[in-house]
């Protein structure tokens, strides 16, 4: 009997222990007043984003075009790449070379010229296109607009529509020239995230 018990105990332990060392993630600059509070702290406790070693998220950074394409290898889990070697500007020895590539081979990047260009900011409306093409957006048919509609560039304007109907912007003002910060992104991606596996993303708040 006293075996059963030992040999009982120690199962619980194996059962139990993991769930007793989770430590919820948290940020240094993320709290209440942040904007995209919840999204963020939900996909960094996913292992989808992560801050820096200081322990802040610094949710207004900028993000660049190579950030994104970490993010989202992280997010759709793709197969390893042929290849890396897809554009002038990103050797293999690259340390982003990896996702980059995953991006080419997914036709989410395409580059312009043969070049990447890495560290160069993502605009909003290019992350629309990068976000519909990611997550298989389809046009719903709904009506529509943005008072800056005008601003937006015609290669971008069917995606940034479809960003609205699929309710991952919300906006009235897009504003598709400007780029996208470190907590916006974190706010698109947790919403098509949302959209496709709704059971697990789930805010730890």
């Amino acid at each position: 009997m006293k075996k059963k018990i030992v040999l009982l105990c120690f199962i619980l332990s194996l059962v139990f222990a993991p769930l007793m060392q989770v430590q919820a993630v948290s940020f240094k600059d993320v709290n209440k007043q942040t904007f995209g509070e919840k999204e963020i702290l939900t996909l960094a406790n996913r292992a989808i984003i992560g801050g820096y070693p200081d322990g802040t998220f610094r949710p207004k950074d900028l993000l660049e075009r190579r950030h994104i394409a970490i993010l989202l290898a992280r997010a759709m889990k793709y197969p390893q790449p042929k290849k890396l070697t897809y554009f002038k500007d990103v050797p293999s020895s690259h340390i982003n070379a990896k996702e980059i590539a995953q991006m080419y081979e997914q036709g989410i990047f395409k580059g312009s010229n043969g070049y990447f260009g890495p560290k160069q900011p993502i605009t909003r409306e290019q992350m629309a296109t990068v976000l519909v093409r990611v997550f298989h957006l389809e046009d719903t048919g709904e009506k529509v607009t943005f008072k800056d509609m005008s601003s937006i560039s015609p290669s971008h304007v069917k995606d940034v529509k479809i960003l609205k109907q699929h309710g991952i912007t919300e906006a009235d003002v897009f504003n598709p020239k400007g780029h996208v910060t470190r907590a916006h992104f974190a706010v698109f991606l947790y919403r098509a995230l949302a959209q496709q596996e709704a059971p697990e993303v789930v805010s730890i708040q």
